[in-house]
């Protein structure tokens, strides 16, 4: 439970009563994570020590005043220069190209030059293409104009070639995501194959071309038919590409199987060609976008290495407090060679065993102590080889399952940690455009949700099953090293405590301490002598404890004892016990006495006893 002002945070740990309770100062907390019953993260109260806010992108440039169209023709030219998805993105065409309309253009140059990229961005592109295609004429310039980007340029209903293109090649699955096993790769590459066909029909291209451009099992061959240049599968004079090898076409070899409409080496010989001769540019955001590009690009990519070094970091904090990675079971084999045969072994000495005597089992023929029969007076047995053997050996390593739920909830805190990077980063993807970075990392922050749920649901895998409706109190005392939760029969409460003392040096000083504080569910007709039994009276159980510590060790406790009748607590009529052991801290701590029926203890323990708290299970409201 979490309580909150705007100064403090008041914190009851999970699974404590009241007393528990701690009240931090906001300005001493970086993050406090509010989650629900399965460690889903509801909110992040951050305190004053937050992390820095995601920076604001570079802003666009500011487009130039929209002009009254004239009666000359005009170009708009939008570059597409460099790679597809760092460069070359989708909302940063459509940007320009709804420019565009606003300018009316009478053709939109996309001047291309690239090798390629992301897959996921060339589909979006693609998609951006075919909603503008119905509004304007999209003229596609191309220079190199390779794999994702060749596929682009098929949506284009015109193509024109530079003397030194190459058009083509786009085989490789270039991803955004990890490596993929053979059949997912597979499958994507049988999605993007339907993507390049959708986008060569879009742009009145032969599909083929598209599929050989994929796939190097396509045979295709080029015959004019009614003047113009028509693609066919298989052989034929004018050969495209063989069987083995993907289709990248020279420039030549696109206006020649009719792909390019003509070749243009810059914008004068293009509007010549589309016969728009002193035609003048349109200025908008095409260039000034595509000119700005660089430079965010480089800001995302600083912003991106920041945010990258933290959730490095933050995972290895995670990896590292990852209860299944601190306790393992790791087996080995121990291997005894033995002699090999023909090598003297020197003989053993003979030590005799005595016979002892089980009952109802006959031992016939075991000697007794003494000389074994048939070497009388050899102290020495004869030597014989050794047989090679194996044995397993199970060895546990790390840290010890007392600390599983500790290292389950350090693993859950870095985990949220480690997601909240993920959040900025798909925050700073969104912001400068790269949105298959934001579904990539989507994914992965979805992956790792559920890893951090399954860490906290197993957090207490090793603690004890608490009685139903049992609370622990907190637990008084110092540090420890092992945990413990002792119960008794189910609905059975407590009659008293056996106390075990003994001398620890504390403070320097030898002083007494308890060794160990036994909860009792029945009365001992006859207690060991070394023990104080501290038992209720009839009618009376275990109501709460009084505990002295110094701080490393438990010293004294007081047993507070209340009526007990028909199953119920009687809160009113209470007595306790006498000091046991030797208090002198003048600073004792009470747990329970609020009328709760205490049905166990739990604690820590060391050399001694160190701390100490109590299960209990409130009284049921009327």
């Amino acid at each position: 439970m979490l309580r909150s002002s705007p100064a403090d945070i008041t914190f009851i740990p999970d699974g404590y009563d009241a007393s528990a309770t701690q009240t931090m100062n906001r300005s001493t907390l970086t993050h406090v994570f509010v989650t629900d019953e399965h460690g889903g993260l509801i909110k992040d109260d951050v305190g004053v020590a937050t992390q820095p806010a995601v920076p604001v992108a570079v802003a666009d440039p500011v487009a130039p005043p929209v002009l009254p169209v004239g009666k000359s023709p005009t170009y708009y030219v939008i570059p597409l220069h460099g790679a597809v998805g760092e460069t070359i993105l989708a909302n940063v065409l459509e940007k320009s190209l709804a420019d565009a309309v606003k300018r009316q253009p009478t053709v939109v140059v996309l001047d291309i030059d690239s090798p390629g990229g992301l897959v996921e961005e060339a589909k979006q592109i693609i998609t951006v293409l075919h909603k503008y295609n119905k509004k304007l004429r999209i003229v596609a310039l191309t220079g190199q104009d390779l794999s994702a980007a060749a596929i682009l340029t098929l949506s284009a209903k015109e193509i024109y070639v530079k003397s030194s293109s190459t058009i083509g090649a786009a085989t490789s699955y270039v991803s955004s995501n990890m490596t993929m096993s053979g059949k997912l790769e597979e499958k994507m590459q049988s999605a993007w194959r339907a993507v390049a066909r959708n986008s060569a029909e879009e742009g009145g291209h032969e599909p083929m071309l598209a599929d050989a451009m994929i796939d190097n099992d396509q045979e295709l061959h080029w015959e004019t038919v009614n003047g113009k240049p028509v693609v066919k599968d298989g052989k034929g004079d004018h050969m495209i590409c063989r069987k083995g090898k993907v289709l990248t076409l020279s420039s030549h070899e696109a206006v020649d199987c009719g792909l390019a409409s003509g070749d243009a080496d810059d914008i004068d010989e293009l509007g010549k060609a589309l016969k728009l001769d002193n035609w003048t540019e349109m200025k908008g955001l095409g260039t000034l976008l595509a000119e700005a590009l660089p430079k965010r690009v480089e800001a995302y990519k600083a912003e991106m290495d920041r945010i990258g070094v933290r959730f490095v970091q933050d995972l290895e904090a995670a990896v590292k407090a990852d209860p299944t990675q601190q306790v393992t079971t790791v087996s080995r084999v121990i291997t005894t060679p033995g002699t090999p045969a023909g090598v003297p072994v020197a003989p053993r000495p003979y030590i005799p065993q005595p016979y002892i005597p089980q009952p109802g089992i006959p031992q016939p023929g075991i000697p007794r102590p003494g000389i074994r029969p048939g070497y009388p007076g050899n102290p020495m047995m004869p030597a014989q080889p050794v047989q090679p053997s194996q044995q397993i050996v199970t060895e546990t390593r790390g840290t010890s399952p007392a600390a599983w739920k500790g290292d389950s909830i350090a693993c859950v805190v870095a985990l949220f940690k480690v997601e909240g990077d993920l959040n900025e980063v798909m925050a700073l993807s969104g912001a400068y455009g790269h949105t298959n970075d934001t579904e990539m990392v989507k994914d992965l922050r979805e992956k790792l949700g559920v890893i951090r749920g399954t860490v906290y649901d197993n957090r207490n895998k090793y603690l004890p099953v608490l009685p139903t409706g049992a609370l622990r109190t907190q637990e008084v005392g110092g540090p420890g090293t092992v945990g413990y939760v002792t119960t008794g029969p189910a609905g059975k409460p407590m009659l008293g405590f056996q106390c075990t003392l003994n001398t620890a040096p504390t403070g320097g000083t030898p002083k007494p301490v308890i060794a160990k504080l036994a909860p009792l569910f029945s009365v001992e007709a006859n207690p060991p002598a070394e023990v104080v039994n501290v038992v209720a009276k009839d009618g009376y159980a275990v109501g709460g404890l009084i505990v002295d510590t110094d701080g490393k060790y438990v010293v004294a406790v007081k047993v507070i004892f209340v009526g007990y009748k028909n199953g119920h607590v009687v809160k009113s009529d209470t007595y306790t016990s006498d000091w046991v052991g030797t208090a002198d801290t003048n600073k004792p701590v009470t747990l329970g006495g609020n009328g709760e029926m205490v049905v166990g203890t739990c604690g820590r323990n060391a050399a001694n006893l160190a701390a100490i708290g109590l299960l209990v299970v409130p009284e049921a409201k009327k």
